[in-house]
């Protein structure tokens, strides 16, 4: 007899009760025990790429003295903040 809900993952080789998915990046399958854990990770997550892109856009520099050169002198920057950008919608 299995509980209500349960799915066997072929992953992790059991029965999870509340079965939603296997994370891949933590390794484990999401259910009735980690389900909590796990929208903790995603907004630790979405924290940090939130702070990083802050980061980022504060090290932008030179646009009111040297608005002629400011795509030079940030080229870094936007790269980054680009990438994090993506980072955060994928």
């Amino acid at each position: 007899d299995f509980p209500l809900r349960s799915r066997y993952c072929k992953q992790a080789d059991r029965v999870v009760p509340k079965f939603d998915h296997y994370c891949t990046l933590l390794g484990t399958p999401i259910g009735e025990r980690n389900h909590a854990l796990f929208w903790m990770y995603l907004v630790a997550q979405s924290i940090i790429i939130l702070w990083g892109i802050s980061i980022v856009s504060s090290g932008f520099i030179g646009t009111i003295l040297f608005p002629q050169r400011w795509a030079g002198n940030n080229a870094l920057a936007i790269t980054n903040m680009v990438i994090l950008v993506i980072e955060a919608i994928a």
